[in-house]
């Protein structure tokens, strides 16, 4: 699909029509990097994107192409007085910027201009702005701007500043709801950066979001630091609505010295410490309110503090049902989201904010409450206005009167400690709610009476407690001045409660211990000659390791790391170095107290020289049979992974698609989770050649429930971590080569595909790889395909050559759904995507003249699915290659043995379908 226009008057149709004429026909399909540039009317150096100059336009650009496009120049959406211009992108990459280029701005940056909004929504994709760029992102000039993000990933590399120097009038709202943002580590975020300006960022609202934001910049006390909630002193405004998600800080939380109000509402989401010896909540700040939702403080292995003093905002708050209020008359035809204004008409509640949610129509149907706000009571009554977003038929002000229904007293949150390291709590911090110090160390240096705290097991409290402290204590206690008194001083003690296992009153609402139980057994990852790690799931956020030895040797405990995984729960990893080549360990999981939460099971490292061995492989296992045996849905996928697990191969090698949505935890729990970890069980190592449907993020949670080799490359290439990206790996003098989809796709960005970019050369010409005996290389999209789709044409020109000139033996592939098989040039190319639904309405393609089995030539055998509900029907001829099967591949001496294993819909096993032998090409 190409981009779309959406005009609503005749300027913008005249813009449209002066752009076909620089670009021609509007097909950048054929052409994904066909670069978008000089388009309207250039008026920054160098040209630009100029999008709704003129007065009155209103018009949008949705970008939804899986495609690469360059924004050269600067660029500035909605220019003219009252004018409203939105890009909307929902795929493929945008890279905006270059040398010497202004801000890509969102509104209006001419004083003389009122009226405008400019806006951008990124859905999926990936966005960035040139790091050459003079400036970065601007969200708000002298008109409204508003940057919301729901998904994809963006990556800022200049400076990101919310709030124009207009006033009200150049309001800056930057909303993420979804996905991640990361700000270049040698910048930082600006809220409020312009006299008289007002900046909002929101991270989640209360109806939900689940987002990362990562910005890393601290130069030194005093000196730049990462977010600056109110950088300019005679600024109006800077708010950050912190309720879901997670934000990554290298630098305080702090504002500018001066008038300008620098207010953090906490609600529900998470600060995480990027680097050591900081403060996460600094003193300047005007308020850091805590409200019902909480704050979670992840200070990961770093030492860090709170200095600021927090409050309970008094009184009542917003709190209605799912966080979310209707609004009745949304309006019609609106371009992007409007900015949304609060005010009471009748009662003393303040602060209270949200941002609009528009329907498929383009209507207002909620908004979402992105601050409860204080002192509202039953019977007031709020005016919520809205600004901007480029309606056809703009939405009236609604009038709300506040039901009891609506509302919650704001006290009550609580303080999570969570994450290794240790966080100090100065004298001018105050924490009147509930503090649970999860992991880690908790250090009191004030002597006012905090909430209760409670220390769950392997965590640590010390300090100074008041006399009267409550301290609820599962973990390590030390009721002790911290550092020490000095000379005169005596020790205070708190009220303790010391008992290991502790359980807490009804009435205290905090839960009593319990042995976690996993939600997920656990499964290996990312082996190798000296390292295995060692993945779980639990609904908790707890002390677990990982005890391990060698035959009768000593027990070694590792503990695990946790990360949330979008579901409420927490994906744990731990990483077992240091092992022996070929080695046989035996490990389990054990919490802090030292319980078993697992039963032993044993790992086995990679061998440091040849042996003979056998690996499985299989694609596309994200959704049901699609109604092929509806007694369960899920097969035969689960009886092939057990299948495999009885022939105790070394690993196993998926080929992408392991979810129908990768991010979406319900999804990845349904076809990866409860099919792959839990039927190879704890001994079959995993790893995944990643599919389009596997989630384009490192954040995604089947991303986040894997730990692949990619997190060792040392090429610098960024977003690749243990989740995301190409890798290579060897076992037992087997050289494996497996690319990531999303780092090939855009096949002619030679900085961003791994086949273009010299990775792909570099790793297959290596001598690990030439004197390998064999080259394997897995990619998720076929080069060839007699099926559904003919290959792809940027592999047969990028990859085949490669493979033949490099002696790649096989190449394993997915995507289309059956069994296909095509040998060429010394390389057999397996398609093997038949790990759920069989693509039987998918029609035959191209007759390869080197196809062997599958597409346009039958596969020997028959395959039966059900007759009718519960009742497998008589076997069939397989017509195509369609039929149900995973791959065994054995490697002995020299030779390589490929076997495709048949079953029918109903999990039941046919028998080996299609084999051939390999011989080694190494001399």
């Amino acid at each position: 699909m190409s981009p779309t226009f959406e005009t609503l008057n005749q300027r913008p149709l005249r813009w449209v029509l002066a752009l076909l004429a620089l670009l021609g026909p509007l097909n950048l399909a054929a052409d994904p990097n066909k670069r978008l540039r000089e388009m309207g009317l250039a008026s920054a150096a160098g040209g630009g994107w100029l999008l709704a100059e003129g007065e009155g336009d209103r018009l949008r650009l949705d970008l939804s192409e899986d495609a690469s496009y360059t924004l050269s120049g600067t660029v500035r959406l909605g220019v003219g007085q009252n004018a409203a211009g939105v890009m909307m992108q929902s795929g493929g990459s945008v890279r905006a910027g270059g040398p010497g280029t202004d801000y890509f701005t969102l509104g209006s940056r001419d004083a003389s201009v009122s009226g405008s909004y400019g806006a951008y929504l990124l859905r999926e994709g990936r966005f960035e702005t040139d790091a050459r760029s003079a400036s970065g992102l601007r969200v708000g000039g002298h008109g409204l701007g508003l940057w919301e993000q729901s998904g994809g990933d963006a990556a800022i590399n200049r400076w990101l500043a919310v709030g124009g120097p207009g006033g009200i009038e150049g309001e800056g709202v930057f909303n993420l709801l979804g996905g991640s943002l990361t700000v270049n580590r040698k910048f930082r975020i600006l809220l409020a950066d312009s006299a008289g300006s007002t900046g909002t960022l929101n991270l989640g609202t209360q109806a939900g979001g689940d987002a990362e934001l990562t910005t890393l910049a601290f130069w030194g006390a005093g000196g730049f630091n990462s977010l600056v909630v109110g950088q300019n002193p005679r600024g109006e405004r800077a708010v950050l609505n912190l309720n879901r998600g997670r934000l990554t800080l290298g630098g305080p939380l702090l504002r500018r010295p001066g008038p300008v109000r620098g207010i953090a509402n906490l609600n529900g989401g998470v600060l995480r410490a990027g680097v050591n010896l900081m403060d996460l909540l600094n003193s300047s700040l005007s308020e850091i309110n805590l409200y019902r939702g909480g704050l979670t403080v992840d200070t990961q292995a770093h030492t860090v503090a709170i200095n600021g003093t927090l409050r309970i905002p008094s009184g009542q708050g917003l709190y209605p049902s799912e966080g979310r209020l209707a609004v009745a008359d949304g309006g019609s035809g609106y371009l992007a989201p409007p900015l949304v204004r609060i005010k009471t008409v009748r009662g003393r509640g303040t602060d209270a904010a949200a941002i609009a949610h528009l329907d498929d129509q383009g209507r207002i149907s909620q908004v979402l409450i992105s601050n409860p706000g204080e002192n509202y009571a039953p019977g007031d009554v709020l005016r919520f206005s809205f600004h901007g977003g480029g309606a056809d038929l703009a939405a009236a002000p609604m009038v709300h009167t506040l039901s009891a229904e609506e509302l919650a007293p704001n006290e009550g949150g609580r303080i999570r400690k969570i994450g290794s390291g240790t966080l100090h709590l100065t004298a001018d911090a105050v924490l009147p709610g509930p503090i649970v110090v999860e992991a880690g160390t908790l250090v009191v240096h004030t002597e006012a009476a905090l909430g209760p705290i409670t220390v769950r097991p392997g965590a640590t409290v010390q300090g100074t407690l008041h006399p009267d402290q409550v301290v609820h204590n599962q973990g390590r206690l030390i009721p002790h001045p911290y550092p020490g008194p000095d000379a005169g001083e005596s020790a205070v003690g708190g009220r303790l409660v010391m008992d290991a296992f502790w359980t807490a009153p009804a009435d205290e609402g905090v839960a009593p211990l319990t042995r976690p139980v996993p939600l997920t057994q656990p499964y290996l990852q990312n082996m190798s000659s000296e390292r295995m790690v060692v993945m779980a799931e639990f609904k908790e956020n707890l002390p677990i390791s990982v005890a391990y030895a060698e035959a009768q040797g000593p027990v070694i405990q590792v503990p695990m790391q946790t990360t949330p995984s979008g579901g409420d729960t927490y994906f744990y990893r731990g990483t077992l170095s240091g092992l022996k080549a070929g080695t046989t360990y035996r490990y389990q999981l054990r919490d802090a107290a030292g319980r078993a939460l697992s039963e032993w099971a044993d790992l086995r490292t990679a061998p440091a020289g040849r042996e003979d061995f056998m690996f499985t492989s299989l694609g596309d296992i994200q959704e049901t049979n699609r109604g092929a045996w509806e007694a369960d849905p899920w097969e035969p996928a689960k009886s092939m992974m057990a299948h495999m697990r009885d022939k105790e191969p070394r690993f196993f090698l998926g080929l992408g698609d392991h979810a129908a949505d990768g991010d979406s935890y319900e999804k990845t729990r349904l076809s990866f989770l409860e099919r792959v970890p839990a039927k190879l069980g704890p001994s079959v190592p995993i790893y995944i050649a990643w599919g389009n449907h596997d989630g384009r993020r490192a954040l995604d949670p089947l991303r986040k429930a894997t730990d692949m080799p990619s997190r060792f490359r040392k090429d610098g290439r960024p977003g690749v971590s243990s989740g995301f990206g190409s890798y290579a790996f060897s076992y037992s003098d087997v050289f494996f080569v497996v690319i990531e989809h999303f780092a090939w796709y855009g096949i002619n960005d030679p900085q961003r595909s791994d086949l273009s970019n010299g990775w792909l050369d570099e790793v297959l010409s290596s001598p690990e790889a030439q004197k390998a005996r064999f080259r394997v290389v897995a990619i998720h999209w076929p080069t060839y395909s007699e099926r559904y789709v003919d290959g792809n044409a940027a592999l047969r020109m990028e990859l085949a050559p490669r493979l033949k000139h490099y002696n790649v033996e096989l190449c394993l592939s997915g995507h289309m759904h059956a069994y296909f098989r095509a040998e060429r040039d010394g390389t057999h190319y397996i398609i093997n995507g038949a790990g759920s639904y069989l693509g039987s309405r998918a029609p035959l393609t191209t007759d390869w003249p080197h196809g062997v089995r599958g597409g346009f030539t039958d596969v020997r055998g028959r395959y039966a699915v059900q007759s009718e509900p519960g009742v497998l029907g008589p076997p069939q001829a397989i017509v195509g290659g369609l039929f149900n099967g995973y791959s065994e591949i054995s490697v002995r001496g020299n030779r390589m043995l490929y076997q495709q294993h048949g079953f029918n819909a109903d999990g039941s096993y046919i028998g080996v379908l299609d084999e051939f032998t390999l011989s080694s090409r190494t001399e």
